[in-house]
């Protein structure tokens, strides 16, 4: 379980990062997800699943 937490979280940060977005040092998935969800409102269904 761990690294697919690992892996959805370096996912969002890459989806920040190629929008040019500053994230807060965090694990958070809720946080990091809601705030890709407003780049791209798409992404909402699997943020819900993942958290």
């Amino acid at each position: 379980m761990y690294h697919c937490r690992q892996a959805a979280e370096k996912a969002l940060k890459g989806f920040l990062v190629w929008h040019d977005q500053p994230f807060p040092k965090t694990h958070d998935l809720g946080k990091l997800g809601k705030q890709a969800i407003v780049l791209d409102h798409t992404l909402e269904p699997l943020v819900e699943a993942v958290v």
